[in-house]
């Protein structure tokens, strides 16, 4: 099973992000895209994050070695009923 090689981890908000997560102005040469960045996800969780039933799912994947693989900004809202996991950009 591939989880047992990861360290996934989910946060609800921004004050628990690791200070692995890329900002607007990184520097270190991480390759991401804009609505990965810190900047870009306190911008929407001010706005659409405010939304009733919108609940924020800040996703790190980490080697067992605590090296950082992949960062999602992901969100779960409900859509007729049904709960949906998306990312924050809304598929732009």
């Amino acid at each position: 099973m591939l989880t047992k090689d990861f360290d996934i981890r989910v946060f609800s908000n921004m004050e628990q992000l690791s200070i692995d997560w890329p900002d607007a102005d990184d520097k270190t040469g991480c390759a991401f895209f804009v609505f990965q960045s810190k900047s870009f996800i306190r911008a929407w969780e001010a706005s659409y994050g405010q939304e009733p039933g919108v609940q924020l799912c800040l996703t790190e994947v980490r080697q067992t070695d605590d090296t950082p693989l992949l960062f999602l900004p992901l969100f779960i809202t409900r859509i007729c009923g049904s709960r949906v996991l998306s990312f924050i950009d809304g598929g732009a």
